[in-house]
């Protein structure tokens, strides 16, 4: 009886938690921040959002609940004024109150990121600090929310994906941590290629599961087959999909760490009238699990660009949220 008593009162503590986060950082539904400059840009950069809440209905149509969608995106171009850089992230929330690290997130990541990265763009750092950058930046987001007074007891059971994609001139740098995607669309004259540019950092990867297991930690297989990180002995306990992520600070002495992989690609962008022999990168899908649980990665190319718009997909389809489906 004391126990259920106990559960109850921390349930109701962290709902007054997350209501009065809420209202300090003014979080609102919005699901995709979208900067553009021109008509121009508008043609390259492609970004649709709905809002954040969905409703679920009963067969009688009656609304029955609602759901607040935790995915946030951000898409930045041009970047620090060049018509040449664009940043592009997303963020994907999970466990109670994860909307609000994933928002927490989307609104800092620019302001952290815009001062070092102008340091390589005017030459005082070279490109070969962009990684440590990225790295560091993202590092500190998961700081700032253990510190936060609020945040820091919500980010303790929930926890938001990262991947964020620095486009400098052909150059593409891709920080991920968590199970949100990054791929690339290579058109060529066998048709559409998709290929990924970041890893899922999930338990059943023998990298992540290695790490895990070194530290201890528990591998619980869930009702769909897919692979959770548990706290060893604790009763009742779901775990978490993702061995890497920003949050999720509890199980942090267990294998879950919130350090990004940072990987580095050129892209062949070539133009839009090319010779269709040749080979060239047409776009960039980034989006969270919630599409590729469904489709797979060569799958959501068909629908960014299928075979009856070759002519008017655009150069670059950056963060492509895929809502509407």
């Amino acid at each position: 009886m004391g126990c259920s008593s106990s559960k109850a009162e921390a349930r109701k503590s962290l709902r007054s938690t997350i209501a009065t986060a809420k209202k300090e950082l003014g979080h609102g539904e919005q699901m995709l921040r979208f900067t553009r400059w021109s008509q121009e840009d508008e043609r390259r950069i492609g970004a649709q959002s709905t809002a954040g809440i969905e409703f679920h209905y009963g067969l009688s149509g009656k609304k029955l609940q609602r759901k607040s969608n935790q995915d946030r995106g951000l898409a930045v171009y041009p970047f620090n004024g060049q018509h040449d850089e664009g940043l592009f992230c997303v963020f994907d929330g999970h466990g109670h109150g994860g909307e609000m690290l994933a928002d927490f997130c989307n609104r800092e990541i620019q302001g952290l990121l815009q001062t070092e990265l102008l340091e390589v763009t005017t030459g005082v750092a070279g490109d070969d600090a962009i990684e440590w950058y990225l790295r560091r930046q993202i590092m500190a987001l998961d700081e700032k929310i253990g510190r936060h007074d609020t945040l820091g007891h919500v980010g303790e059971d929930a926890g938001c994906t990262c991947t964020v994609v620095y486009l400098r001139k052909n150059t593409c740098w891709v920080a991920s941590a968590g199970d949100s995607r990054a791929v690339v669309g290579t058109r060529t004259p066998r048709g559409v290629q998709s290929t990924d540019l970041s890893r899922d950092h999930t338990p059943d990867n023998p990298e992540e599961y290695g790490r895990i297991r070194d530290m201890g930690g528990q591998i619980l297989i869930a009702p769909d087959g897919a692979q959770r990180l548990a706290i060893p002995n604790r009763r009742n306990s779901r775990g978490v999909a993702n061995s890497r992520c920003i949050g999720d600070f509890r199980y942090r002495p267990y294998g879950h760490i919130a350090t990004p992989e940072v990987r580095q690609f050129e892209l062949e962008m070539g133009d839009e009238d090319a010779d269709a022999s040749e080979s060239r990168d047409a776009f960039l899908i980034i989006a969270s699990d919630g599409i590729w649980q469904m489709i797979g990665s060569q799958q959501v190319r068909c629908l960014v660009d299928p075979p009856s718009q070759h002519s008017t997909v655009p150069r670059v389809c950056a963060l492509h949220s895929l809502t509407q489906l």
